[in-house]
């Protein structure tokens, strides 16, 4: 969300975290879906989450609508349906 709030001003470096980032959750998710292939939680990590983050990683896309909207859409899901936010 940081970064679809300030747009431009957003540092530099801040790409680099996202690739980290993106390497993390694919990582991180790739294997629990070893111990557990059924996981629909780490699929969509996989497949949908890790792609969009490295994405605006690697290319510095202007995408600050999508990262705004996919940031408000994790804590939505995160705080309000499964309470585990805090």
């Amino acid at each position: 969300m940081y970064m679809g709030i300030h747009k431009n001003s957003a540092p530099s470096w801040i790409y680099y975290v996202l690739l980290f980032l993106g390497i993390g959750v694919i990582s991180a998710h790739g294997f629990k879906l070893i111990k557990n292939r059924y996981s629909l939680v780490s699929w969509f990590h996989v497949l949908i989450v890790a792609p969009l983050v490295l994405y605006i990683g690697y290319t510095g896309a202007h995408a600050y609508q999508l990262i705004l909207g996919a940031g408000i859409l994790a804590i939505a899901d995160h705080a309000l349906i499964r309470g585990t936010f805090f």
